[in-house]
């Protein structure tokens, strides 16, 4: 496979400068266990990495783009939908979102859509809240990846489902959504319940052929343990190729609901 670029952000020239502003927001790190750190190495090897992609999830692209912090346009001028790394080919467009201890410290991958709408302080805030779910629905929708609604009291993750729509944006192919989890042994305990909650999730909307849904577990037999005072070194530590963490035993499974 020829991978013909590598970037971050949206590859479409834009002049609307809520991306910049929302790619300024979504930097920052704040613990030395996020997930964009696995994944940042992981992904260090992109050749070795979209190889096992395709093969386990049975595309036979001749080409591909990556694009970390890849963002989707939300309703007006809402924050757009960053997905960790999107991948294009001629044949699909793969939203990968990564997830370490998250599915630990998170362990209902809240909020659901029902609470997420009712989060917000005002009348106003609740009727736009209404207008962005409509506007991730409509994009599912529309472009032929289900024929379901969702409703305002849906149990269904909100992130699964603009992550979902990131997904099938601007999309006539195949949409794949993975969920690339790497796990240690003190997270390895949690990964059946979030596999669980993205089948209920998976069966609610009830995707279209042309959907589909992975669970790509990634071991972590060894980390080098950091403190807050090092995350500012983290990624330029990769960058000179000294590995923070050890990968194991790797596994894809496809989510049908």
């Amino acid at each position: 496979m020829e991978i013909k670029s590598i970037n971050w952000g949206n590859p479409k020239p834009s002049l609307n400068y809520n991306f910049i502003l929302d790619a300024f927001s979504n930097t920052k790190i704040n613990s030395n266990h996020t997930s964009s750190i696995p994944l940042a190495q992981y992904w260090k090897d992109y050749t070795d990495g979209m190889q096992k992609l395709t093969k386990n999830l049975h595309l036979e692209s001749k080409t591909c783009e990556l694009f970390f912090e890849y963002p989707t346009p939300s309703f007006s001028n809402n924050t757009s939908s960053f997905t960790d790394l999107m991948i294009f080919t001629e044949i699909a467009k793969i939203a990968i979102e990564a997830k370490y201890t998250e599915i630990v410290e998170d362990k209902h991958y809240n909020p659901i859509i029902s609470k997420w709408l009712n989060e917000g302080t005002s009348d106003n805030s609740f009727e736009n809240r209404k207008h962005v779910l409509t506007h991730w629905c409509d994009i599912i929708i529309n472009n032929g990846f289900t024929k379901k609604a969702i409703t305002t009291d849906s149990n269904m993750p909100y992130q699964f489902l603009h992550r979902t729509a990131s997904a099938c944006f601007d999309n006539k192919s195949n949409a794949f959504v993975v969920y690339q989890v790497f796990y240690d042994l003190n997270t390895k305990h949690s990964l059946d319940n979030f596999k669980n909650i993205l089948l209920a999730a998976i069966t609610e909307l009830q995707p279209a052929e042309k959907l589909h849904f992975f669970f790509h577990t990634v071991e972590i037999t060894n980390k080098i343990e950091k403190t807050t005072d090092d995350l500012d070194s983290l990624f330029p530590k990769i960058k000179l190729g000294e590995n923070l963490f050890h990968f194991g035993s790797e596994q894809f499974t496809e989510l049908t609901g």
